[in-house]
């Protein structure tokens, strides 16, 4: 009996011992359990005021900046990045990239001034070419107006030098020579130059000249028949040949006939 009290009296304690124990254990992991939660309360709320420090706005203020920019000397090369397929170029400095400036403005200079020379030649060009065109005009124009005077003159002359064989006796002068020749007579010209010579004289007489092939003077002219110059009428006058005939008061006072006997007279005039 005694031992049955006994073990009942054991079992008891260590029954109580063991719910003892388990409050124990049941009271320390609740503690745990609150002191994790203060720690984790106490984590967000450092966060959160962390948070709140970030989020906070200061007020708005305008500084100006008063330091001067660095200014860096790069080597004037490409830097390459990791991957070599990117190239950034790097900023040359003051002295080259002046020196490149210097060099494109007196490109420019020297191409400016290569076109301004080409306008100037060819303006020059242009105004030698007008000037000579200008200058040849007026040559030109003068020489044809020297030309029709000349013809005029010539004009006047012949119609006043040459006359028709019918008018031999009826010029106004009173004494003047008349050449009748054939406009084939190949001696022309040397009668020409003596005249030319006798009519420069002070007191040269009045030579006019009269062609014998002219259709107006064909009665007056005939190569086969006999010459007759001792006439009373104009109409009875025949030539054969080339002949320098002397008028005076309206009559026919000589005659020379042929080459030899007109050039043998004109000499002595």
């Amino acid at each position: 009996m005694g031992d049955s009290m006994e073990k009942g009296t054991n079992k008891k304690k260590t029954t109580t011992s063991t719910n003892t124990k388990k409050s124990t254990g049941t009271k320390n992991t609740t503690a745990k359990k609150g002191a994790t939660n203060k720690k984790s309360s106490n984590n967000v709320a450092k966060k959160s005021v962390s948070t709140t420090k970030v989020v906070a706005t200061p007020k708005m203020t305008t500084v100006q900046s008063t330091t001067k920019p660095v200014v860096k000397t790069v080597n004037p090369k490409s830097i390459e990045k990791e991957n070599k397929d990117i190239i950034i170029p790097v900023k040359e400095n003051k002295t080259e990239y002046g020196e490149k400036i210097a060099k494109k403005k007196e490109k420019l200079a020297l191409e400016n001034n290569e076109f301004t020379n080409l306008i100037k030649i060819v303006l020059i060009v242009t105004g030698i070419f007008l000037a000579f065109y200008l200058i040849t005009y007026l040559v030109a124009k003068n020489k044809a107006k020297d030309t029709d005077k000349k013809d005029d003159t010539a004009e006047v002359s012949i119609q006043y030098d040459e006359i028709l064989m019918s008018n031999l006796l009826k010029q106004s002068a009173s004494e003047y020579y008349v050449l009748a020749y054939d406009a084939k007579d190949v001696y022309y010209d040397t009668y020409n130059t003596y005249i030319t010579s006798y009519t420069g004289k002070a007191n040269a007489k009045r030579v006019y000249t009269s062609i014998l092939s002219n259709s107006f003077n064909k009665s007056y002219y005939d190569v086969d028949a006999k010459s007759n110059t001792h006439i009373t009428s104009i109409d009875e006058l025949k030539l054969n040949s080339s002949t320098l005939i002397k008028v005076k008061d309206g009559k026919i006072d000589a005659t020379y006939e042929g080459y030899d006997a007109i050039v043998a007279y004109l000499k002595t005039l």
